[in-house]
């Protein structure tokens, strides 16, 4: 979704522990403890993607674009979602919002047999 990924950035992120199967519940609890407030995470496209609006605590507006998304994608594995940078995808990052969209699994997979069930 947002772009290819790094030999580095595919080694970082099978690094990353994906934890249970993934919840709507489990992920805004993980964002929270990252620092980011939901304001909106929705189930779209038959399950496929969550979309998600996040308000960023002060501790994280001294970011770049490529640290929020690397703890983006660590909130949405310990949330049970096995993503990475091919899945995840931003369409606002500034000091107070990050916005966009990530598939609920791997690319692949999703293509090959659709979308993994995601929890309330």
């Amino acid at each position: 979704m947002s772009r290819l990924a790094s030999r580095e950035e595919v080694d970082w992120v099978q690094r990353q522990p994906v934890v249970g199967s993934p919840g709507l519940t489990k992920l805004r609890v993980s964002l929270v403890k990252a620092g980011l407030t939901p304001v909106k995470l929705t189930l779209e496209d038959r399950g496929e993607t969550v979309s998600f609006g996040l308000l960023r605590s002060a501790g994280l507006q001294e970011l770049d674009r490529e640290h929020m998304l690397r703890l983006l994608i660590s909130a949405l594995r310990r949330a049970g979602f096995e993503v990475g940078y091919v899945e995840v995808g931003t369409t606002q990052i500034n000091n107070a919002v990050v916005a966009g969209s990530t598939l609920t699994g791997p690319l692949a997979e999703i293509c090959a047999i659709g979308p993994p069930p995601v929890g309330p």
